[in-house]
C-alpha cells in the first residue's frame, strides 16, 4: 500500500491500476514479510496465476518493482536476490502482422452491421478506425476525447497524459481515416 501510494502521481492512471491489481494477487499469495520473499516464491507464484508468458513478465517485473521501493526504504537488504541481476528473460519473439486492406473492411463491415442490428450498444467506428489509420494505441485511442481531434487540421493531438512515455503528440489524420 505504502509502495503503491508513492507512485500514484508518478504513474499514469491505467498503469497504476494494473500495478494495483498485480500486487494485491501477490499481497494475496505471499503474505509474508518483504524481506523475506525469495526468487522462489515469485517463480511458485508467477505459475499458479496459469497466465501466458506477456503476462508473466509483467507481474514479475511488478514484483520486482516493488522490492526495489522496499530496498531503497531500508526494508530489505541490497542483498536481496530479487533485486540481483538475473539474466534477462527470453524476449518472446511476436511477429507484428499489418491487416490487409480486406480484413480492414471486413472487420469495419461487421462491426457496423452489428451496430444497426442493435447487437452492439454503442459506435466502435471512430475508435477502431482512429487505431487502424492513425496508428494510435488501444489505451492513447480509449481516453482521446473529442476536443482532441482538429479536423479542419487534419490531426489529433495525444496529450501527455495518454501518451506512451508522457510525452504529447500529433498524429496525421489521412484520407482514409
Amino acid at each position: 500500500e505504502e509502495y503503491l501510494a508513492d507512485r500514484q502521481g508518478q504513474l499514469s492512471r491505467d498503469h497504476h491500476a494494473h500495478r494495483t491489481h498485480q500486487l494485491n494477487k501477490l499481497a494475496a499469495w505471499y503474505t509474508g514479510p518483504i524481506h523475506q520473499l525469495q526468487r522462489v516464491d515469485v517463480d511458485i507464484w508467477l505459475r499458479s496465476l496459469g497466465v501466458g508468458p506477456i503476462t508473466r513478465r509483467a507481474y514479475k517485473e511488478a514484483a520486482r518493482e516493488l522490492v526495489r521501493y522496499a530496498e531503497a526504504c531500508g526494508y530489505v537488504g541490497p542483498a536481496n536476490p530479487l533485486l540481483a541481476r538475473a539474466k534477462a528473460d527470453r524476449q518472446l519473439v511476436r511477429e507484428i502482422k499489418i491487416l490487409t486492406i480486406e480484413q480492414v473492411t471486413d472487420l469495419l463491415a461487421i462491426r457496423r452491421q452489428d451496430e444497426e442490428d442493435r447487437r452492439a450498444q454503442k459506435s466502435l467506428i471512430p475508435f477502431l478506425s482512429i487505431q487502424l489509420f492513425a496508428g494510435l494505441r488501444h489505451s492513447e485511442a480509449a481516453r482521446l476525447d473529442w476536443h482532441d481531434i482538429a479536423f479542419h487540421e487534419k490531426t489529433i493531438y495525444v496529450p501527455k497524459a495518454i501518451g506512451k512515455g508522457g510525452h504529447s503528440r500529433v498524429a496525421p489524420i489521412s484520407a482514409n481515416l
